[in-house]
């Protein structure tokens, strides 16, 4: 089992690995060219981070509800790349009639890198294992909701696509809550850490909240609501995961989500770089 592990884990590496890095590189890139102005970064890039995320919700809801079974595997593979192809065109034509330089970038921002980046301050590295940390505990909440939702209601495709796009919703919610008061946050790293103690408290939550939701609501719904599906043009497999999503970690999402723009001022406030701090 080991070996087949590795070999699972080596494949998926070959034929995952360059198009997520790939993704990776696009919001550091797009951040550097929306802003270069320190006190906006929060703010700003954390905007585009809600847009990015909503994108990915979008395209998630769409590829696991409607273009799988509307196209297929491939079709959708090759509607994705169409996409791709016409990002890629509009990065050019930015590229070509845009007026932001990266020799403007760095002269607005070498004010306040000459005004002393503190990355010697051991708060700074903190802060830095505190972001390691939320990215452990945020991706390891999802993966534990696909696993403990699978029990309710089955591994179906429809499950995977219905708690990821509520995920990334709520990461689209949060964030754009937090880009709007990011710019009044005296000290951005405070309020990182209560994101974190909220999350944290959503997590001692969650089991409770599970047995009470398995055992007490969803009786209660299926018998008020059960008669009303067959008025309905969906299925019961396409809707219910989205409502047991959205009512056990919508919540939870938004707190990770009103946490990136926090934590990217925080962060941006020792390392003056708005493209280099987005992307560490």
């Amino acid at each position: 089992h080991s070996y087949l592990l590795i070999v699972q884990v080596a494949i998926s590496a070959g034929i995952l690995l360059v198009p997520s890095m790939l993704m990776g590189s696009t919001l550091p890139l797009l951040g550097r060219f929306v802003t270069a102005i320190q006190k906006e970064t929060g703010h700003l890039v954390g905007r585009l981070y809600a847009l990015n995320t909503l994108g990915a919700a979008t395209g998630c809801f769409l590829a696991g509800f409607v273009l799988i079974r509307a196209f297929g595997i491939m079709g959708t593979l090759y509607i994705a790349a169409i996409l791709n192809l016409l990002v890629a065109f509009g990065g050019w034509l930015l590229s070509r009639f845009s007026s932001v330089t990266t020799d403007q970038d760095d002269r607005t921002t070498s004010a306040y890198e000459t005004s002393g980046a503190k990355t010697t301050d051991p708060r700074f590295y903190l802060l830095g294992a505190a972001f390691f940390v939320s990215g452990f505990i945020s991706i390891s909440y999802e993966l534990l909701w696909m696993r403990s939702i699978a029990h309710l209601l089955g591994g179906f495709t429809y499950v995977f696509s219905g708690v990821l796009s509520v995920y990334l919703l709520g990461n689209v919610i949060g964030a754009s809550i937090s880009s709007w008061f990011v710019k009044k946050l005296k000290v951005p790293a405070t309020g990182f850490a209560v994101s974190l103690l909220l999350l944290g408290i959503c997590g001692i939550l969650y089991l409770p909240s599970l047995i009470l939701w398995s055992s007490d609501v969803i009786p209660m719904l299926t018998r008020e609501l059960g008669p009303l599906t067959s008025w309905t043009p969906f299925s019961p497999y396409l809707v219910a995961p989205i409502v047991h999503s959205t009512a056990l970690f919508l919540l939870p999402s938004m707190i990770m989500g009103i946490a990136f723009p926090i934590a990217l001022q925080a962060w941006a406030n020792h390392l003056h770089k708005v493209g280099r701090s987005t992307g560490m």
